[in-house]
């Protein structure tokens, strides 16, 4: 049997939610069934994550996101593997995340709601293949980890003096990106990572007291004409930094 709902069916199952004894879990698998998602998710699903104290959530390979902005309550989100959703936009509103997580493979290639989240202090766009510009995350300085992985980005300018927190920071895979300099600043960052980029001169690197260790792209080790390392990896490996 099939209910239209009008509201007043929401209304009276969050009434007696509780009484049935739905799990924040249970109510989670059957969000993305519920005739009205964004109801549910406002009447069912957040007051039980409330209930339970609940301030993570883990979402693999939903097709919608609708509702998600009632869940104000979480303080880490990850999507995984989320293709057909279209937009973050249900992301942005949930202004208490400290933790993101975004392993999604979608076609969202703007990440502009995510410049609300200000209190993130861990970012994982990972293989976001569809990103060119992440000029939206400029705003997010508490970042202490950041990992941009696998997108279509060639520049990370104004990372160096947007985000003086992070301590780790990956590029891994961004075969576009050929300038360091830009990163030139982070004075924080403990560890960094290169592999499988395009880039061609480290010299933006000597500007990272901080730095402990690198992963590069495997070129640089034999960058000179003798078949030697990139005279910055020596630089680097001379200040302790491990390089490889």
């Amino acid at each position: 049997m099939t209910l239209t709902d009008d509201g007043e069916a929401m209304a009276l199952a969050a009434r007696f939610a509780p009484a049935a004894d739905f799990s924040a879990k249970a109510l989670v698998k059957l969000w993305p069934k519920a005739e009205d998602p964004d109801a549910f998710a406002a009447a069912l699903l957040a007051p039980a994550l409330r209930r339970e104290g609940t301030g993570s959530l883990r979402l693999r390979r939903v097709t919608s996101l609708t509702g998600l902005r009632h869940l104000t309550m979480l303080d880490a989100l990850s999507l995984i593997e989320c293709k057909e959703v279209t937009d973050f936009d249900e992301v942005g509103a949930l202004t208490g995340l400290t933790s993101l997580h975004l392993d999604n493979r979608t076609g969202v290639d703007d990440l502009t709601p995510l410049s609300a989240l200000t209190g993130l202090t861990h970012l994982v766009p990972y293989r976001c293949r569809a990103v060119e510009d992440v000029t939206p995350l400029l705003p997010l300085s508490r970042r202490g980890r950041l990992d941009v992985d696998t997108s279509r980005i060639s520049s990370v300018a104004g990372f160096g003096a947007a985000f003086p927190a992070p301590e780790t920071l990956s590029l891994r895979g961004n075969t576009r990106l050929q300038d360091v300099a830009q990163l030139s600043g982070l004075s924080r960052l403990t560890a960094l990572d290169l592999g499988n980029t395009g880039i061609h001169d480290l010299a933006g690197l000597l500007d990272m007291p901080s730095l402990q260790r690198a992963l590069l792209p495997s070129h640089l080790f034999t960058a000179a004409s003798d078949g030697s390392a990139d005279p910055v990896v020596a630089e680097l490996r001379a200040r302790g930094v491990t390089a490889f």
